[in-house]
C-alpha cells in the first residue's frame, strides 16, 4: 500500500507502527502548520468581533479541518487492523477533535451539563471526555492487530519494514 493510500483510503488495515509514525507526523504537521500560519493570518494585535484570540483560533480549526481527512483515514483503517467497523471511531474522533479545536463547544457542553446534574455533571462531563481520549488512544495506538487476514483484508506491511 503506498503513503497516498494509506493516508487517504479508507479501505485495508493499517498497522501499529504506521499508525503511531503517521499520527506523529500529521501532529507535527499540524503544530508547524499553526506555527507558520497563526502569525500570518492573524497576526498580533487582530481582533474578530473583540476577540484577539478568536482569529488564531479560526486558524487552528482551519488546520485542523485540513488534516482531519487522513486522520480519520488512519483512525478507520487502524480499527480494520482489528478487525473492528472504523466508522465509530472516526464518529468519536470527529465528536472530540470539534471538543479540543473549539474551545467553546467545552463551556457549553460544561453549562449545559451543570444545568441538568450541577457541579457532579460538569465533571462526568469532563471525565466522559477524557475517557473517550482514553480509550481511542488504547484501541488504536496500543492494541494488536488481528492476525491474519480478516474482513478488511491481509495484514499491510509496515514502511520501515
Amino acid at each position: 500500500m503506498s503513503i497516498l493510500a494509506r493516508l487517504f483510503s479508507f479501505r485495508g488495515r493499517l498497522g501499529r507502527a504506521d499508525w503511531w509514525l503517521f499520527a506523529v507526523a500529521l501532529n507535527i504537521l499540524a503544530a508547524v502548520l499553526g506555527a507558520v500560519l497563526t502569525p500570518i493570518l492573524a497576526p498580533p494585535g487582530t481582533t474578530w468581533q473583540g476577540s484577539e484570540t478568536a482569529p488564531a483560533q479560526f486558524v487552528g480549526m482551519g488546520v485542523t479541518l485540513a488534516l482531519l481527512w487522513p486522520a480519520l483515514a488512519l483512525n478507520v483503517k487502524r480499527r480494520h487492523d482489528r478487525g473492528a467497523a472504523g466508522w465509530p471511531s472516526a464518529l468519536l474522533f470527529v465528536v472530540l477533535l470539534g471538543f479540543n479545536s473549539t474551545p467553546l463547544l467545552y463551556f457549553v457542553g460544561a453549562i449545559a451539563a451543570f444545568e441538568h446534574f450541577g457541579f457532579p455533571g460538569v465533571g462526568v462531563f469532563l471525565l466522559a471526555i477524557a475517557a473517550a481520549w482514553i480509550w481511542l488512544f488504547v484501541s488504536l495506538g496500543l492494541l494488536p492487530g488481528a492476525p491474519g487476514p480478516n474482513r478488511f483484508g491481509e495484514p499491510v506491511k509496515p514502511i520501515f519494514a
